[in-house]
């Protein structure tokens, strides 16, 4: 239900226009925080969700669907890069050797 709901409002964000998303930057941000968490796992689980619903839909995914579905997740997964990375970044300047 969660991933449902970041893909809902993925979408109300984009219907929105163009910009950021505040939601899934800030969740993006709170990823570095999960231990043994890694960025790639972003791009791990957008080839699994494709894949899942490629073999859900069978007949009924399309090279347009396909292409929709990741052209969001690829909108979905640079906004929790972005949140991630910054405050990985904001995390590494916080240690005493990088002061």
């Amino acid at each position: 239900m969660r991933v449902i709901s970041v893909v809902v409002g993925a979408v109300d964000q984009v219907r929105a226009g163009p910009g950021g998303s505040p939601a899934l930057y800030e969740l993006g941000r709170r990823h570095v925080t999960i231990e043994g968490f890694l960025p790639d796992y972003f791009d791990v689980f957008t080839r699994a969700v494709v894949y899942v619903w490629q073999q859900e839909l069978r007949e009924a995914f399309t090279p347009d669907v396909a292409d929709a579905w990741r052209t969001l997740f690829s909108y979905i997964i640079d906004q929790l890069k972005y949140g991630y990375e910054d405050e990985w970044r904001a995390a590494i300047s916080l240690q005493p050797e990088n002061r």
